[in-house]
């Protein structure tokens, strides 16, 4: 299946037939259709921290409603941006999920380049920088509002790991989630989930408030193929490598994958008073490694993590002049991976059967943000907006071989325990320069003592030339530090870098967006230039010798690798989106795309004449559903396809590949609707279908491969499923 590029000739046809649908409106209705645009329009309040329409936001925004999520039956965050996100790009497993936009998409990311906040607090792990978009969020489906996506660097005001854009999971008000409500999903012989909420606004101590509180538990299980590989001999013995606890010395690793499990607890609280804001948020989470570089599918192979976050806020008015905002949080978590050898080929010296390898870290946070807003002429036409966001971070991570037969640990491959204070100043204003002109200007500095102040800029320039259209002009950049990981996570084959500079990215957009009635149509242009990447790099002979003999390697081990900023990657593109509600909103459509034209520079570490490993040229999804009976019967479709991408692998002697995966899709067929026997009980049920066998696993691989071949092929990811729930309010 090859899915063809979104040339500028297909370009033209998708805007000129919308055209034609608008130029079709009959004059008479052109008052009503300026009006409805106005009423359709998304408020949104990422890009800038302060409530505003889409259209006038200084970045690529688009809005996934709560009735979008209930139509098409959607679980997940992941699953939201897949089928409904414009310009998101996922890579899920039952374990964690990479996380890209507009073609980008890194090899083993797990979302460390985008900002995920609930509520506007950030949940990106402290110690690795990874988000986890699944699950794994914490916070129940049928708890959110709305997730507001925005494209692009968003350092200027939320600081490090904006890179590809920040997502903002919104949850309801009490009063849209009022009652009692309790549900259960099932995926037969893959996946259950159950779930229990209630929320209701309030009055105390003659204050106005509201709560909502929600919880899931969550299990998955995912069998999986995978085509036997040999992996060699073992350099210490000398004979085949043992892959599997009970398994044969004949160096196969591959078969079936019994042991992928991956069970998560979570519960999420908002509570609101007056002026004053409480959310708590809990999650734990334990995830099988079936296919990790040492044993293949053994059940000691596993990643574990409790995770918890407080914020509390308080809103004040500046008299006529503004607002204030004043915030305290905290967050906490632990971590551990834990793999398991047989073979003494990936274990220290003298371990001679096997080793269990053991990753421990641990974070906590407690920070404060004071943020002030200033209308200088009372009229909304120069607003200001200034703010100071300090937090300390003492965070832990240790690494360890400990010998399988005897439980000895003759010391630490990696060890680091800091209390790391930083520092963020962001201002941002935004003036009306005529009736049609808006200049939106900000900046951000944030002191991190491990590297020099970084500095994010943002600028914008918003035009309306016309009734319902915008025209933006807009430069961005982010950054991310490295993670502890990164810079201390050594291992058997990883070895400790020198020192590691932050990553940036630098983006130049033009987006033209045009409302008209129903319609929305929007055509965003980007050239966007990462530098100073963080990659795995191969040692070379000489950094080997010198690793094995500072006691940092082992003397069996033939290779390694080690972190470095040693790659650079340039993207130009577009994305396109269109959606539409027509039949009074009973019927609703969409459709978003993007193509990107991506080159590496990676210092002759990969191949450059290859786009970036795992990122397609061309992806995007559409979405159509229709209410066939009101209230008993809404039909959803969805689907997702991406080109095909560059097969890449990590080890410690390959690391990436000019293989390619084919281009692969997705449907999903969702019916939902109130069942009528019994008031407040409502059902979804459908099924998904991939058109390929070849999932995320396909393209990055951490098996010990010691060659690679194009009739190499990753076995079988689900190819379809079915799934159905139910949901039960009471005294809403």
């Amino acid at each position: 299946m090859r899915i063809p590029p979104l040339t500028a000739p297909r370009l033209a046809f998708i805007l000129a037939a919308t055209a034609v649908s608008f130029v079709g409106e009959p004059q008479a209705r052109a008052a009503d259709a300026e009006l409805e645009s106005l009423l359709s329009e998304d408020v949104v309040t990422t890009a800038s921290k302060t409530p505003e329409t889409s259209s006038s936001a200084p970045a690529i925004t688009s809005t996934i409603t709560a009735e979008d999520l209930r139509i098409h039956g959607i679980l997940t965050l992941a699953d939201a941006l897949t089928f409904l996100g414009h310009g998101m790009l996922m890579a899920s497993s039952a374990r964690s999920t990479d996380t890209g936009a507009r073609g980008l998409l890194l090899p083993l990311d797990t979302g460390s380049h985008v900002l995920l906040l609930v509520d506007g607090h950030v949940t990106n792990a402290a110690l690795t920088g990874w988000s986890y978009p699944g699950a794994a969020l914490g916070v129940p489906i049928e708890m959110i509002d709305h997730i507001e996506v925005v494209l692009g660097p968003g350092a200027v005001l939320y600081g490090g790991n904006a890179m590809f854009g920040v997502l903002n999971v919104v949850t309801r008000k009490g009063k849209d989630f009022q009652g009692v409500r309790v549900g259960a999903d099932a995926a037969p012989g893959r996946e259950w989930r159950l779930t229990a909420g209630a929320g209701r606004p309030f009055e105390l101590l003659g204050q106005t408030g509201e709560f909502i509180v929600g919880a899931e538990h969550v299990e998955y299980h995912y069998p999986l193929d995978v085509r036997p590989i040999n992996v060699g001999r073992d350099a210490v013995t000398g004979g085949p490598v043992v892959t599997r606890p009970g398994g044969p010395a004949d160096g196969i690793y591959g078969g079936t994958w019994d042991h992928n499990q991956s069970t998560v607890s979570s519960g999420y609280l908002r509570v609101s008073l007056g002026a004053w804001e409480l959310r708590l948020r809990a999650l734990t989470q334990r995830s099988s490694h079936p296919h990790v570089l040492f044993d293949f599918d053994n059940p000691d192979a596993y990643e574990s993590r409790r995770a918890g976050s407080l914020g509390l806020s308080y809103h004040a008015s500046i008299g006529s002049l503004g607002g204030l905002r004043l915030r305290v949080y905290g967050d906490e978590s632990r971590e551990r991976l834990n793999y398991t050898s047989i073979s003494a080929n990936y274990c220290r010296v003298g371990m001679n059967e096997g080793c269990t390898i053991r990753f421990d870290g641990g974070a906590e946070r407690l920070g404060s943000e004071v943020q002030a807003d200033f209308d200088w002429r009372g009229d909304v036409s120069q607003v200001s907006l200034v703010g100071v966001d300090a937090r300390v971070d003492h965070l832990a991570f240790v690494s360890n071989a400990l010998d399988k037969a005897t439980g000895d640990n003759p010391g630490s491959l990696g060890y680091y325990n800091r209390w790391l204070p930083t520092l963020g100043v962001y201002a941002q204003h935004v003036s009306n320069l005529t009736s049609w002109m808006t200049a939106n200007a900000g900046v951000r500095l944030d002191r991190d003592p491990r590297f020099d102040t970084a500095v994010s800029p943002r600028a914008a320039l918003m035009f309306e030339p016309w009734s319902g259209g915008t025209l933006k002009l807009l430069y961005s950049s982010a950054f991310r530090a490295p993670t502890v990981g990164e810079e201390h996570g050594a291992s058997v084959f990883i070895v400790s870098p020198k020192s590691l500079e932050p990553e940036r990215v630098h983006s130049f957009e033009a987006v033209i967006d045009q409302r008209l009635g129903v319609h929305h149509v929007s055509l965003g242009l980007f050239s966007t230039t990462w530098s100073d990447m963080v990659v795995l790099v191969p040692l070379s002979t000489d950094e080997i010798a010198r690793a094995k003999s500072a006691g940092e390697l082992s003397p069996f081990m033939p290779a390694a690798l080690h972190y470095a900023n040693a790659s650079r990657i340039e993207s130009k593109g577009m994305t396109v989106g269109y959606d539409a509600t027509s039949w009074a909103k009973r019927i609703r459509y969409g459709v978003s795309a993007t193509e990107a034209v991506q080159r590496q520079d990676s210092s002759g570490l990969m191949d450059d004449s290859a786009p970036p490993a795992t990122s397609p040229r061309l992806h995007g999804n559409a979405h159509f559903s229709v209410e066939c009976l009101p209230r008993w019967l809404t039909v959803g479709l969805a689907g997702a396809a991406q080109d095909r991408v560059v097969v890449g692998y990590l080890t410690p002697s390959i690391q990436y590949t000019g293989i390619y995966a084919p281009a692969s899709a997705r449907a999903r067929l969702t019916f939902t609707g109130e069942l009528p026997w019994l008031a407040g009980l409502r059902y979804r049920a459908g099924a998904q279908l991939a058109t390929t066998e070849l999932g995320t696993l396909s393209v990055v691989s951490t098996t010990p491969i010691q060659s690679a071949t194009p009739e190499y092929r990753r076995g079988r990811i689900e190819r379809y499923r079915v799934f159905f729930g139910v949901e039960y309010a009471a005294w809403n």
